[in-house]
């Protein structure tokens, strides 16, 4: 029987055209579902992003009648990239060279999630924030390949459909084998202009690329990696992304109350 989460995939692609049946459990590692359209079949694992544990616990930890801000980070998270790392084993488990083979990553807003979609693309990715100085002012702006991408680590999988309260961004792997064939496929045509494709950032300028030789072990290091790729550029520092909670706890016990 099908979990809640794997029903709603499993509807909307099938809104989207697809011809959807679900895999059934076994004790082997197996994904959720198989999609067929145009010809193509395409696998799909789903994943849950249901609550920030750590964010949790800072937050009910906060002192009745106080304040507190609490941040979090949005890089590479080492949970997300094991959770990736279980999905591509179940997608290789059952597809075959020609399959594409997609991650949809399911992560509703919450009071104990935030800004999931920024955490997962920077764990995919490997996005880091790099401040830079310009015109138009000092800035942070995205750098891919900063840190170490997982879509690099598993180039079997094609891509991951990040879905929060249900809008959908579709991040495409540059690095499957498949890339040009998936990037034309159904899902990837369907969901257009909400697809995120490394190449066209680039050709658009809205993010920076470190190369694949960078020296991601040193920052100073892979800022001049950056300065000298991008010399018209003036590099300043890399910064962690985060994202702020401020928090008020209150006493909610009735007073004067007696029985």
């Amino acid at each position: 029987m099908l979990d809640l989460n794997r029903e709603v995939v499993q509807k909307r692609l099938a809104a989207l055209g697809f011809t959807v049946d679900p895999i059934p459990e076994t004790d082997a590692r197996r994904s959720d579902l198989v999609a067929r359209a145009d010809g193509a079949t395409m696998y799909v694992e789903v994943k849950t992003r249901t609550e920030d544990g750590v964010l949790r616990a800072n937050m009910e930890a906060v002192p009745v009648g106080a304040t507190a801000a609490i941040l979090t980070g949005l890089d590479k998270h080492n949970a997300r990239s094991s959770e990736i790392k279980h999905a591509n084993s179940q997608l290789r488990a059952v597809s075959s060279p020609e399959d594409f083979r997609l991650l949809w990553y399911r992560a509703d807003s919450s009071p104990f999630v935030h800004d999931a979609r920024d955490q997962i693309g920077a764990t995919l990715l490997g996005i880091r924030m790099v401040v830079v100085e310009g015109r138009a002012g000092t800035q942070a702006r995205a750098c891919v390949y900063a840190g170490h991408a997982d879509f690099y680590r598993f180039q079997d999988m094609d891509g991951a459909m990040i879905e929060v309260d249900g809008l959908i961004t579709l991040l495409l792997n540059p690095f499957s084998p498949r890339k040009t064939a998936f990037a034309a496929s159904r899902i990837a045509t369907v969901v257009s202009p909400s697809v995120f494709d490394v190449e066209k950032a680039v050709q658009e300028g809205s993010c920076y690329v470190a190369d694949g030789d960078a020296p991601r072990h040193s920052d100073e290091a892979l800022l001049d990696h950056l300065r000298a790729k991008y010399p018209s550029h003036t590099f300043i520092r890399f910064v962690q992304h985060c994202a702020g909670t401020v928090i008020t706890t209150i006493d909610g016990r009735s007073k004067g109350a007696s029985n």
